[in-house]
């Protein structure tokens, strides 16, 4: 009996350890699945936010595609426009031929433009003089300014020499009459 007992009790101190173990082992496992449970949630969590990446991606993928299409699109556009550009540049590029023509050309219109200035600068001396003189003749005179514009005075006259004279008086056409000698 002694036996048997210290058997017994060597198989239930067997047992015990066993089942020790058994409960660490279950212990174990059982954090282990609920780690796996947690893994599984977060791996869940991080699909669905990779599906959600996707989608964005996608429609990033679908606007970077327009935007990419539109600029191709400018550029094409662009190129058709400085292509259009040129063409025009070079129609309205003169030959050198020309160019040397308008230039003789340009020369002479200078050159007849400072004829001009310096015509101008004459007559405005001539029209100058002429309005100090009328201006003399209409202080000397006395006379109504109306009436002496009056044409049958005859005060304006021109020269032979193409000279224009105001007559600080009044004149009337006479007859006169000449007889050799």
């Amino acid at each position: 009996a002694r036996h048997f007992e210290r058997a017994l009790k060597g198989l239930i101190l067997s047992m015990d350890t066993q089942l020790s173990a058994l409960r660490q082992y279950s212990q174990s496992l059982e954090a282990n699945v609920s780690h796996l449970r947690h893994v599984a949630a977060e791996a869940e969590s991080l699909k669905q936010a990779m599906a959600q990446e996707k989608i964005e991606l996608l429609k990033a993928k679908e606007t970077l595609e327009r935007q990419e299409t539109r600029r191709e699109e400018e550029v094409r556009q662009l190129h058709a426009r400085i292509d259009s550009l040129k063409a025009e540049v070079e129609a309205l590029t003169p030959d050198p031929a020309m160019l040397d023509s308008v230039a003789g050309i340009m020369g002479d219109c200078t050159e007849l433009l400072d004829e001009m200035e310096d015509e101008c600068v004459k007559q405005g001396a001539i029209l100058q003089e002429m309005s100090n003189h009328t201006g003399d003749v209409a202080r000397i005179s006395g006379e109504d300014p109306i009436a002496m514009r009056r044409p049958e005075n005859g005060r304006v006259i021109e020269l032979k020499t193409g000279e224009i004279l105001l007559r600080p008086y009044g004149v009337r056409d006479e007859g006169t009459q000449v007889n050799d000698v």
